[in-house]
């Protein structure tokens, strides 16, 4: 008598993690028992997450959680071993553009369409506090959690995280994309004007400018150890930058569409 074939499909709505096949709005995780030769009626079991496409994912910084923003105007958690939905944040009434994890982990902050940015308290799903912007398509938590970077139709905001105060407006383009540096110093953003700009986060000047896309940029990252910002372009490409001298170190290009996200990995190699 051969074993019963399992096929649990999860659709998860998130980036690639470990799963086997990507849809259109989600990931299909396969876990396949076989018997020695033959295989029996398969048995099937689906998880449903979000409802629309999904914008943002940001890991938890222990690596065990994932938070996902989607168009379905919600924040979901997930469990990275098991797959499975932990819970859902939902306050939101616009598309959720961005999500950022807090340094402790112990906050989610969500930038959405409804000109909003919110806090929430992970363990509990709670909304903490609401932050008023306009259109915010990326947030960005500083490295000590004290704050939170917007960027959006109106430029880039810092909130202190304690207060719900906004400190500092650094006048620029609509922004697609914030970034904090590793020292908790410097902004960096990517937006409709095309060049990729460094903002001195005590002083609110712009320090430097990083020109060579040819289109919209939609994102931006330090490395790990600040030294360097990689930015994703409409234009295709992706370009590595040296933070100090504001030179273009290198262009990738391979892609044949738009570059929505980009991000070094941990050892600052990839």
């Amino acid at each position: 008598m051969p074993k019963k074939l399992t096929i649990t499909i999860t659709l998860l709505i998130l980036a690639t993690l470990t799963f086997a096949q990507t849809t259109n709005r989600g990931i299909v995780a396969e876990t396949i028992t076989e018997p020695e030769s033959t295989l029996g009626q398969p048995e099937i079991k689906f998880q449903i997450g979000h409802s629309d496409d999904v914008q943002s994912v940001s890991f938890s910084p222990d690596g065990k959680y994932i938070a996902s923003g989607s168009y379905d105007k919600t924040v979901k958690l997930w469990e990275v071993e098991s797959g499975k939905e932990i819970r859902t944040f939902s306050g939101h009434t616009g598309d959720v553009n961005s999500v950022s994890f807090s340094p402790d982990g112990k906050y989610i902050a969500s930038g959405s369409d409804d000109d909003t940015v919110k806090l929430w308290e992970v363990e509990s799903g709670k909304e903490i506090r609401t932050f008023r912007d306009r259109v915010v398509s990326s947030v960005s938590f500083s490295p000590d959690g004290k704050y939170i970077a917007s960027g959006g139709w109106d430029g880039i905001k810092l909130w202190e995280v304690e207060s719900g105060k906004e400190i500092r407006t650094f006048r620029d383009s609509v922004v697609n994309s914030v970034s904090f540096s590793p020292d908790g110093k410097y902004i960096a953003s990517g937006g409709w004007d095309e060049p990729i700009k460094l903002w001195e986060i005590e002083s609110g000047k712009k320090i430097r400018t990083f020109s060579g896309h040819k289109k919209w940029v939609n994102s931006v990252s330090f490395s790990p150890d600040g030294k360097y910002i990689v930015s994703g372009s409409d234009d295709y490409t992706v370009k590595l930058w040296e933070v100090e001298s504001g030179k273009e170190i290198r262009t990738f290009s391979g892609h044949t569409r738009w570059v929505f996200s980009v991000s070094f990995s941990p050892d600052g190699k990839y």
